[in-house]
């Protein structure tokens, strides 16, 4: 085919054809480069949506912590059993003042002698 042509209009198919593959693979190069981007952008957002989870729940866990502590102190028993059971100690008068006839969980304390 190109014996038929002439030198230039050879030489001009040859240049014209390097130019379409180049192209071709250009483009070709340039979509896989962009879905590469688009997934790197993607995990990123992921990565920081867990990063966040992580965080919430690492604060999560610090409160529960800190409920078991008080579990284990006796400290949640006692509170639970005055504010939810209304008890209090033998020889303690607890006087709890009410708004509006709803109780406001104010209380005073005091101890008998």
């Amino acid at each position: 085919m190109f014996l038929l042509l002439r030198g230039c209009e050879a030489l001009r198919l040859k240049r014209w054809l390097l130019s379409a593959i180049v192209i071709f693979i250009f483009s070709v190069t340039s979509i896989s480069v962009i879905r590469e981007i688009r997934k790197i952008v993607l995990f990123n957002e992921r990565a920081s949506l867990l990063k966040q989870k992580i965080a919430e729940i690492e604060a999560e866990n610090e409160v529960l912590r800190e409920k078991i502590r008080l579990a284990k102190s006796g400290f949640l028993l006692e509170k639970i059993l005055r504010e939810e059971f209304k008890m209090s100690r033998p020889g303690e008068v607890v006087i709890y003042f009410k708004e509006g006839g709803k109780e406001n969980g104010t209380e005073v304390r005091e101890k008998k002698r």
